[in-house]
Order: C-alpha cells, then structure tokens, then sequence
C-alpha cells in the first residue's frame, strides 16, 4: 500500500484491533475487551454473501466489529468534504475499525459466506 492510502486510513478508517481495544485469547477463543462504555445504537448484523448495507454519515464515530463467520468484508469510506475515498478488505474475525463522524461509508460481503458484525456509537 502507499503512503497516500495509508494516510486516508488514517484519517477515514482507523483500525482499533490489538492496542485500542485488547484481544485476549487462550485455548477458549478470544475477548475483544472494549472496557466499561456507554453506547448508542448498539447493533448485531448478519451479512450475507453478496450483500451490502450502509452508504450513510453519522454525527459522531462509529466503532464496527467483524465478529464472526468466514465472509470477506469489504469497507468503502469517503470524506464528505475532501471527496477522499478508500476501500479495504477484512478476511477472518475479530477486527474493529473506528469510523470517524462524517465519513461516509458502506459494508460489503464480497465473499461466498456469511459474517457478522457489532456496531454502536459511544454516548456522548
């Protein structure tokens, strides 16, 4: 990836997995340990293959969680005023992404299975 696209990542798409938010795993599985938040608009999204849900803005920052199952997500984002735009792909689980206020963007399944997500907002 270059520079340029690590940049807008940066400043559209902030993957938060590891450090922000810690996973701890043992033989169990894996806790993606968001510590004690308040959320709004807390949701559960089953994505099905060829699928795609979205292509909205939110006043304040959005945190998305691939939680589950074997799809491939792909997230598109765009700068409402600078018109920047970036895609990435997630393949597995256990990945969170914050999604800044007034980035727009869309979900996509783009592979042959179905995975699911976690998205809410913190209360302000």
């Amino acid at each position: 990836m270059n520079q340029g696209k690590s940049q807008i990542i940066t400043k559209l798409l902030e993957e938060i997995s590891g450090e922000i938010v810690p996973i701890y795993s043992d033989e169990r599985g894996q806790v993606r340990d968001f510590g004690c938040i308040s959320v709004e608009g807390l949701h559960v999204v089953e994505m099905k293959s060829g699928s795609a849900r979205g292509n909205h803005v939110h006043d304040r920052d959005e945190i998305m969680c691939v939680i589950g199952g074997s799809g491939i997500c792909e997230i598109n984002v765009e700068d409402e005023t600078t018109h920047k735009k970036e895609s990435i792909i997630v393949e597995g689980d256990m990945k969170a992404y914050r999604i800044r206020a007034g980035i727009r963007h869309i979900v996509r399944n783009i592979g042959n299975k179905t995975f699911y997500l976690v998205c809410f907002c913190e209360k302000s």
